[in-house]
């Protein structure tokens, strides 16, 4: 048994949030902060590793990748983890 797609080009991608993001250049505190410190766990040598994602003012992704890790099962669960914490929020 095969499965058809019956959905035709009309159907559309829903937010299932109830917020839409804000689109603005304004900086935003928290995140700079965040941001500052992560670059100094960096540049004192305790931030062995990075990766993440986030958004521009103009709805487009940005994707930051850093040194590999060493343990791949290690990270993955850790990004599992943040999954979780983004879904609950």
């Amino acid at each position: 048994m095969s499965y058809v797609n019956e959905l035709d080009n009309t159907t559309k991608v829903v937010n299932i949030r109830s917020k839409a993001p804000v689109l603005t250049d304004e900086p935003i505190e928290s995140l700079v902060w965040m941001l500052e410190d992560l670059l100094e766990n960096a540049k004192s040598g305790k931030l062995r590793t990075f990766d993440g994602v986030g958004f521009l003012s103009d709805g487009n992704r940005i994707t930051a990748t850093g040194p590999t890790h060493g343990n791949l099962c290690e990270m993955l669960g850790a990004i599992e983890m943040m999954k979780q914490d983004l879904t609950n929020k």
